[in-house]
């Protein structure tokens, strides 16, 4: 069986790239779909002097959820199951890293709305996800 992993920010990229997760299986590909959103973490120790652990890492997790949200009620309206997978780290490392650790088959990211072909290569998390796994990414356009 496939294993696709799908990374969301909450933004209409996510939407994409949860559309075409979903025309993949309507296709007749078998999958397992791991859907991550990834948080920054909160690094300044300035923070971490004012604000107890437990709240940093519950804002991480309802951020994350909230991230998650779009992109799985996409997917729960096509009627496919998943799995959600929130994590606090770099962005391009954290989910190089879970694509490794699943095994991943297909990294699926969407793409920002207008967003030139050079950026989306050069200058983005799409392209440091690239950089640092041997998993194929695929690149999905934005809905709307």
């Amino acid at each position: 069986m496939h294993t696709i992993l799908l990374a969301v920010d909450g933004s209409p990229g996510s939407l994409g790239a949860a559309d075409h997760v979903v025309r993949l299986l309507q296709t007749g590909l078998k999958a397992e779909i791991h859907v991550l959103n990834v948080q920054i973490p909160v690094d300044s120790g300035h923070v971490r002097l004012f604000v107890e652990t437990e709240r940093i890492e519950a804002y991480h997790r309802e951020e994350g959820l909230a991230a998650l949200a779009p992109a799985c009620q996409v997917l729960a309206t096509a009627g496919l199951a998943y799995h959600r997978h929130l994590a606090v780290g770099h962005v391009a490392d954290t989910i190089a890293h879970y694509a490794e650790k699943l095994p991943a088959d297909q990294i699926v990211l969407g793409s920002k709305r207008g967003e030139s072909l050079r950026h989306m290569l050069l200058g983005s998390i799409a392209h440091d996800v690239a950089e640092r796994t041997r998993v194929p990414v695929t690149f999905a356009p934005a809905r709307g």
